[in-house]
């Protein structure tokens, strides 16, 4: 879920990516035009996305700007299932975020991978229906902004998808 060793090759080629390919989308937490994080996914069906790329700049780390990214990709998306994969570090921060964790196993030379998944879980409402809010989202009582339009710095996110 990052680019690793980021070279300005390697961020350069992350970012053609996100605009030449379709369905690759990057969102932006950037507060007064300061960017301090930044989410990238991929649309793999309708209401269905991997997350591709999270970064968020170290001095900034553990205030919930990553996963206020992932709440943010969820409800403006409408997504009803999210998945990653990525390294042992993420595991605590992915289980912040309602993910479940599966053990790849060793998938690189004494590097075990892990696959995250998150889906929007139907709950029971007091009256018997089925309430389809998603736990993960609202359950934590965060407040999700509306989406930002394109061109503008949301509370949350901002949309770099071209086009």
């Amino acid at each position: 879920m990052r680019i690793g060793d980021a070279t300005a090759e390697r961020v350069a080629r992350a970012q053609r990516r996100y605009e030449q390919e379709p369905g690759w989308q990057l969102v932006d937490y950037a507060p007064v035009g300061a960017l301090l994080g930044s989410i990238g996914l991929q649309i793999t069906a309708p209401g269905e996305a991997t997350v591709r790329h999270i970064a968020v700049l170290p001095p900034y780390r553990g205030q919930s700007i990553g996963r206020k990214l992932v709440e943010h990709l969820i409800a403006t998306r409408q997504l009803q299932r999210l998945l990653a994969e990525t390294d042992r570090d993420a595991v605590g921060f992915s289980r912040r975020c309602g993910f479940v964790i599966t053990s790849l196993g060793e998938r690189y030379p004494g590097v075990e991978r892990f696959r995250y998944a998150w889906a929007r879980v139907p709950k029971r409402s007091p009256h018997g229906s089925l309430d389809r809010r998603c736990r993960s989202v609202w359950q934590v009582g965060v407040h999700i902004a509306s989406p930002p339009r394109r061109g503008t710095c949301g509370s949350v996110g901002h949309d770099r998808t071209p086009g």
